[in-house]
């Protein structure tokens, strides 16, 4: 993968950098992939009393997979 990171952080605002990024870049997990967060997952489902048919709502995931491997 080519590094995603601009040369300059002013680079963020601009609609280009965006539409380059996503048009070549598939998926990016910055945070990490499912399978390294599927034990916090599990507990808080426990935890809480909740079910898997919960729905969550994940703000600003980009074009992470994090929330199609979640389903």
């Amino acid at each position: 993968m080519e590094n995603t990171i601009p040369d300059d952080n002013h680079d963020y605002a601009k609609m280009d950098y965006w539409d380059s990024r996503f048009k070549n870049e598939e998926s990016y997990d910055w945070l990490g992939k499912y399978k390294s967060y599927q034990d916090l997952f599990t507990n808080i489902l426990e935890d809480n009393n909740l079910s898997k048919d919960t729905p969550i709502l994940i703000i600003g995931c980009g074009n992470s997979s994090l929330s199609y491997d979640m389903f």
